[in-house]
């Protein structure tokens, strides 16, 4: 090749990931901000549904990381808003999908890929369960490793660091949160599904704008 390049042996993605997670804390507001404004660009109200959408990442994640208190959190978005986007507001309502563009590093697919992929893994095994109870969390999480080592097999998985025993028990501890682990819960089991494979897909969409800023 033309390019000296750098990876990390597949046997280590797991040490990796403990480095990682160690830093992205720095960055999740960051994240947040950036999949909240590109899926705000598609709503009628931009402002409004992506402080809707910062607050359901909040809860997301909210076994996950340090977050700010419920009382200071909306001020705290808004300010890592205007520091990295400026006048975001306006933008956001005129042309939202241009803001990541014109922004020289994006983070939030290095920084939620594997937290997102994880949950999204627990999410569907919960969903093939329809609407039986979960009685036996160890079988459970058996089915969700054996998930995400086929949906990486399949490319429907990016990042080797989901496949993690740790996130996927976080995962399922936020599910049960939710109260998704009781019977006759099929429904909210595919709505949960269905938000976590929406974030994936914006995770997608920045990943794509960090690599064709690259081509330019």
């Amino acid at each position: 090749g033309t390019e000296r390049l750098y990876a990390i042996s597949p046997d280590q993605h797991l040490n990796a990931a403990y480095y990682r997670n160690t830093a992205i804390h720095y960055f999740i507001l960051d994240a947040i901000v950036e999949v909240a404004l590109l899926d705000a660009a598609e709503a009628d109200d931009p402002v409004a549904a992506f402080h809707n959408m910062t607050l359901e990442l909040r809860e997301l994640f909210k076994f996950e990381f340090y977050l700010p208190r419920r009382a200071n959190y909306r001020s705290e978005i808004e300010l890592r808003a205007s520091d990295r986007f400026g006048d975001w507001e306006e933008a956001l309502s005129s042309d939202g999908h241009g803001l990541l563009h014109d922004v020289r590093l994006l983070v939030g697919h290095a920084v939620l890929r594997s937290f997102v992929e994880a949950y999204r893994v627990v999410a569907s095994v919960l969903a093939d369960a329809d609407e039986a109870a979960v009685e036996d969390r160890g079988a459970l999480l058996s089915q969700c490793m054996k998930a995400g080592k086929q949906q990486l097999l399949q490319g429907r998985v990016v990042s080797p660091e989901s496949i993690s025993k740790t996130l996927y028990e976080t995962g399922l501890r936020l599910a049960e949160y939710r109260g998704l682990l009781a019977a006759n819960q099929g429904a909210q089991r595919r709505d949960f599904h269905e938000v976590l494979r929406n974030i994936n897909k914006r995770l997608d969409e920045i990943l794509a704008i960090t690599l064709a800023k690259i081509d330019d």
